[in-house]
């Protein structure tokens, strides 16, 4: 092997090693808060079992079947997803069909199959939509696809979206929405295609946006037009509370049913007031090291498949956490998205360790891509 192989083979292990370790402290940061999160709420709920523990076992179980997936995962060639695409999207097409039929329903909405676990359907569509995308555009010039083709492709893709739409479940649709557009603002579709498809998207998003009560009460509790508007405010409180040393792991006072759901979809805010400024800018830190790691590997990456993968999954988790982060500070309204590997929730946590094995499988195959 010349000097040039070995050099990347020592950099495509650097990056696993890296990778995992942002991910040990995002999980360790995780474990520690979302205890301190539910303890009380579980505590106090007949539901469940008045056990403090409840959510940090059933985490733990999520966990331990999130790595395992993972582990599975990094050995796998990543190149023969390309053939799996269309096969992701048909399951994930027929598995929100079923939720909308058979789902689980809580608070109104149809989000969950009960598979043993409360599995959500549309956390897979992103990785779904994800692959099937990055395999048609990585090739998209070199087999001169036609826009007719590439109308298809977003046609089924959005076929995904309007099935999300129908549980209701908006923040999902619109944050696959904003992935798929940056998807193809890196791929070599014409950026004027991309303008004009986006004209109608936009508008049918926006429609939809008024069609669903509940996605207008969180715009008008987020403006202040509405006069039940304490989630938002508490957080706010929450944040301040936490100051820039933290009130102490444990001491917060708003995850004392201040807040609802502040373990899944408010955590953030109870990393804020524990840990206080120096905790949060920590996690945020973790967050755009493990982005900027999957950025070069993107770069690094011959393969044009790789390449779209490996940028498509840094920045979905990044993305993820910036609109988290963003609404416990009201930068944006209330939307129900996690925080991925701290906020509870076992499709999520289960999804994103997978694609942080697919990410980890890139790495190990950059030699292999470079001979190619």
């Amino acid at each position: 092997m010349n000097k040039l192989g070995v050099k990347h083979k020592e950099t495509s292990f650097g990056s696993e090693q890296k990778i995992l370790l942002f991910l040990a402290i995002l999980i360790l940061i995780g474990i520690i808060i979302l205890f301190s999160a539910s303890s009380f709420v579980a505590y106090q709920n007949k539901f469940f079992n008045n056990n403090p523990y409840y959510f940090l076992l059933k985490q733990s179980v999520f966990l331990i079947i999130g790595i395992f997936i993972l582990l599975v995962v990094r050995k796998f060639d990543y190149t023969k997803l390309r053939n799996l695409g269309f096969v992701l999207m048909v399951i994930s097409t027929v598995l929100l069909v079923l939720v909308l039929v058979i789902g689980k329903e809580i608070n109104g909405a149809r989000r969950w199959l009960n598979i043993g676990i409360a599995f959500q359907p549309s956390e897979l569509t992103e990785i779904a939509i994800m692959i099937f995308l990055c395999s048609f555009l990585s090739d998209y010039e070199y087999k001169r696809r036609t826009n007719a083709q590439l109308a298809v492709v977003l046609a089924i893709c959005f076929i995904q979206v309007v099935l999300i739409l129908l549980q209701p479940n908006f923040s999902t649709a619109l944050l696959i929405c904003g992935f798929m557009f940056v998807i193809l603002m890196m791929s070599d579709i014409d950026k004027k295609i991309i303008g004009w498809l986006s004209v109608p998207a936009s508008a049918f998003i926006i429609f939809m946006f008024f069609r669903f009560q509940h996605t207008v009460s969180r715009l008008n509790m987020f403006f202040g037009k509405s006069e039940v508007k304490d989630q938002i405010e508490n957080s706010m409180l929450a944040v301040a509370n936490g100051g820039i040393m933290g009130q102490g792991l444990g001491l917060g006072k708003f995850k004392l049913l201040f807040i609802p759901e502040v373990y899944s979809d408010y955590i953030f805010t109870i990393i804020a007031e524990e840990t206080g400024l120096i905790g949060s800018i920590i996690v945020i830190i973790v967050y755009l090291l493990l982005f900027k790691e999957g950025l070069d590997i993107s770069k690094r990456t011959i393969s044009q498949f790789g390449k779209m993968l490996a940028f498509s999954i840094s920045f979905l988790i990044f993305f993820k956490a910036l609109i988290h982060i963003a609404i416990s500070v009201r930068l944006l309204p209330s939307t129900g998205l996690v925080l991925p590997f701290i906020s509870y929730g076992g499709t999520g946590m289960i999804m994103n360790l997978l694609i942080i094995g697919i990410l980890i499988n890139i790495t190990k195959q950059l030699p292999a891509d470079e001979r190619a």
